[in-house]
């Protein structure tokens, strides 16, 4: 009984002193948040940034799961990609198709972290098991497949040029829908087969 009478004791005092504080200095959660001077966000330039991080981190973990597959299926191969950095350019430049279209670009990439990490868990998984493909049963084959083209898929993807001088190249908006619905399929497959 003594350490809960202590412990309100002790909870009343910092409880006054906090409120003491605030009086005196003011409350940091009363103010509003401190707003930085305005500054025009480089769009492109966080976009470059998202692919990089794809490109270099994401993807290259599952490549590196992928090659450990000895004996795979000569089919099998990545293609080459170009990631393409983009002008730059600020925000307040942009037109509203352009910002749109640099969003929905940016979601999908977002989209294709957590797809390419959900593919890795499950090739680790598939690897402790067994490492020569030729041992691999129809379904971890398939799933192997599916993997190098969720991958080729991606680096494609990461090779698309949003805008032509300054202005949104018209041929990347189907483009960019294409790629959304593939992975929006190859999320569909994972949920079915995944190990």
């Amino acid at each position: 009984m003594l350490p809960l009478v202590l412990g309100g004791i002790a909870l009343a005092a910092v409880g006054y002193g906090v409120k003491e504080y605030c009086e005196s200095e003011g409350c940091p959660w009363d103010e509003p948040p401190k707003k930085e001077p305005d500054t025009p966000v480089n769009l492109f330039e966080s976009l470059h940034e998202q692919k990089l991080e794809l490109s270099r981190h994401t993807l290259l973990h599952i490549k590196q799961l992928l090659w450990k597959l000895k004996n795979a299926d000569k089919k099998l191969h990545f293609t080459d990609i170009v990631i393409i950095e983009h002008e730059k350019l600020l925000t307040s430049e942009l037109e509203e198709d352009v910002k749109l279209y640099a969003s929905m670009y940016a979601q999908i990439l977002k989209k294709s972290v957590r797809l390419v990490g959900c593919y890795a868990e499950s090739l680790e998984v598939l690897l402790l098991k067994e490492t020569d493909y030729n041992m691999l049963d129809k379904s971890e084959k398939k799933f192997v497949k599916k993997s190098y083209k969720v991958v080729n898929t991606i680096e494609k993807l990461l090779g698309l040029r949003l805008l032509d001088d300054k202005v949104l190249n018209v041929e990347v908006i189907p483009l960019l829908k294409k790629y959304k619905s593939k992975l929006d399929t190859f999320t569909e497959e994972y949920e079915r087969v995944a190990f």
